[in-house]
């Protein structure tokens, strides 16, 4: 079934999707926020259907975040949040 790649995806935990470049920002993320930090991360290859893609997105400057980088904007719980909005507006295609 097509479905067997899917569900070994869905077991890899967020550091294991992320490509050197976002794992190693990923370790600036202070250690209290790490397990929102990947929850965002998780989000992020699920709204895009595509781990490349997200990462893309993680490590690019967005308009919508003052021209943040989300991965670097997720080093506060605030910014978490901001980036987890900005992931659900895209996936119900919300206004942002």
């Amino acid at each position: 079934m097509s479905t067997a790649p899917q569900l070994a995806l869905d077991r890899r935990s967020p550091t294991e999707i992320l490509d050197a470049r976002a794992t190693e920002l990923l370790q600036f993320i202070p250690a209290a926020l790490r397990a929102n930090a990947e929850s965002v991360i998780e989000l992020a290859v699920a709204v895009w259907e595509d781990e490349p893609a997200a990462i893309d997105w993680l490590t690019k400057p967005h308009p919508l975040l003052k021209n943040q980088v989300p991965i670097h904007t997720m080093t506060t719980a605030e910014g978490c949040d901001k980036v987890t909005e900005l992931l659900r507006s895209l996936e119900y295609g919300l206004p942002m």
